[in-house]
């Protein structure tokens, strides 16, 4: 059984950000930690799916108003 609190196991921030950025790198890093790191899998899907919604969301507020 692994240690879910390993600090190993954790996505650094500059990856987080460009997960957050850009969501295919987000999926891609997912796909890569999947198996050998479960958190930094975690991370890089959550910060691609936040970037991916917020991108969604203004992109529909640029259409509403007018851009």
């Amino acid at each position: 059984m692994t240690d879910q609190n390993n600090s190993k196991d954790e996505l650094n921030i500059f990856l987080k950000i460009i997960s957050f950025l850009i969501p295919i790198v987000g999926a891609i890093l997912y796909f890569v930690y999947k198996s050998d790191s479960p958190n930094k899998s975690k991370a890089a899907c959550h910060s691609a799916l936040w970037g991916l919604g917020v991108g969604i969301v203004i992109q529909i507020l640029a259409t509403v108003f007018g851009g």
